[in-house]
Parts: C-alpha cells; sequence; structure tokens
C-alpha cells in the first residue's frame, strides 16, 4: 500500500475489499489512517473518488466534531477543485513553483 501525506499525516492508500467499501467507490477511514477504493470502478472515476476521500481527510484533518464539512459540501469541493486540476495539467507544477 501506498502512502499519502494530508496535513503532515500520513494515510496508506490502495484498494479495499468490499466488506472495507460496503458498496461506496472510495473511503476514508481517518481512525486507522486510510484511503481506500473500488478496483470495478473505471479508472477516471477511481482517481476522482480517492480525490474526494482526500477532502474528507483534509477536513477531519481541521474539523471539530460541529464543523466538519456535510457530505454534499465535500462533494461539490471536490468535483470543481478536481475539474479544475483534470482541466489544467499545468496549474499543479506552477503553483509548486518554488520562485
Amino acid at each position: 500500500m501506498n502512502k499519502i501525506r494530508v496535513l503532515g499525516t500520513d494515510f496508506h492508500f490502495g484498494p479495499g475489499q468490499p466488506s472495507e467499501l460496503l458498496s461506496r467507490w472510495a473511503y476514508c477511514d481517518f481512525q486507522n489512517r486510510e484511503i481506500l477504493y473500488a478496483e470495478y470502478i473505471d479508472s477516471a472515476a477511481m482517481r476522482e473518488a480517492v480525490f474526494h476521500e482526500l477532502i474528507h481527510a483534509a477536513d477531519i484533518s481541521t474539523a471539530t466534531s460541529d464543523n466538519e464539512m456535510a457530505e454534499d459540501q465535500v462533494q461539490r469541493i471536490s468535483a470543481v477543485l478536481f475539474g479544475i486540476l483534470r482541466d489544467h495539467p499545468w496549474l499543479v507544477d506552477w503553483l509548486m513553483e518554488e520562485k
């Protein structure tokens, strides 16, 4: 399993078992520090689902129990950000420039 760092916390990242995913395309298990995804969906949907779970991980990392984002908020922000990055692949390199 690979690792993804979200705000200083390492999450194991890899395919999940159907019993772990419970009919979802991806899942962020914050307590176990895992982001799991379904291998049975196409790769484009898989990447979008994982990005969605990264937003959950960032939200949970910065929220308190009374101000976590609702699922529809996570869905909207992840869809918009993923679309921007997908449509402008040069943007990540530009944003990360050290100049």
